[in-house]
């Protein structure tokens, strides 16, 4: 084996530097984070019985099984109301 070219050291750094890529994934992961927390904090906090949170559950189940909007009885949607509280 013969080696064609001889291996240069770089003079200059690369860019972007590892501190910013440290930083700039830091930074958005812990303000995620924290949002989340504060987020099912209050959720939590927040009656179960509490009408807003009762739709709010309601329409997070229809639309995590499919379900769209103005399809199926209202006896389905309030026996869904029921089921999840």
């Amino acid at each position: 084996m013969k080696v064609r070219d001889a291996a240069i050291m770089p003079t200059k750094k690369s860019f972007p530097p590892r501190t910013w890529i440290v930083v700039l994934g830091t930074v958005p992961g812990f303000t995620f984070s924290m949002t989340w927390i504060l987020g099912k904090t209050c959720w939590e906090a927040v009656d179960a019985d509490d009408p807003r949170r009762v739709c709010a559950t309601v329409q997070a189940h229809a639309k995590a099984s499919g379900k769209r909007n103005g399809r199926g009885a209202p006896a389905d949607v309030a026996e869904e109301a029921v089921r999840y509280r």
